[in-house]
């Protein structure tokens, strides 16, 4: 294929605790549409900060640098669209412009009583100085399932290894 796109169903993570510090964030006017009221929340990321979005070129990651807006449903706080943009340009590697749009609906799953607000569909563009692509993801035919776990630690094994990481740092001491 001359262009993957993936991952774009979890660009929300901008809004996790783990990638909050990473962006700005301001609130916009609300949006109006089909009689709902929504929130606007546009974020911005912080040059130098992670980002949880890469471009993949060759075998190497490049971070993107990424600003974009939110729709969110002020009753429920779920996000109803994310658009993002390049927030810096990538002409040096061939990247033109970057743009995407990720809908959200409720999936109802069977012998649920509640349903889950996932991506329904992204649409990612991208732009070269020779070539645009325009790539559509719909996501349909969710599926429910649980996993059950159990792990089991062989405490004889653990305990050998930690008498071994002693003895290893009792010869060092030795050595000083």
């Amino acid at each position: 294929p001359l262009l993957v796109t993936n991952g774009f169903a979890t660009q929300l993570l901008v809004f996790h605790p783990y990638y909050q510090p990473s962006f700005s964030f301001d609130r916009l006017p609300d949006a109006h549409l089909n009689g709902k009221t929504y929130v606007q929340i546009h974020f911005q990321h912080i040059k130098g900060r992670l980002t949880p979005a890469v471009l993949l070129l060759r075998g190497r990651e490049y971070p993107l640098s990424l600003s974009g807006t939110a729709r969110i449903d002020p009753a429920t706080g779920d996000i109803d669209q994310i658009t993002t943009q390049l927030s810096e340009s990538m002409e040096d590697l061939g990247l033109k412009s970057y743009s995407s749009q990720v809908d959200y609906s409720p999936v109802a799953f069977q012998n649920q009583s509640v349903s889950y607000v996932l991506p329904a569909q992204a649409t990612v563009e991208v732009s070269t100085p020779r070539q645009h692509w325009k790539n559509v993801h719909r996501f349909t035919n969710y599926q429910h399932f649980t996993v059950t776990v159990t792990e089991k630690a062989h405490v004889e094994k653990l305990q050998e290894q930690e008498r071994q990481k002693d003895q290893e740092g009792q010869k060092e001491k030795e050595k000083e």
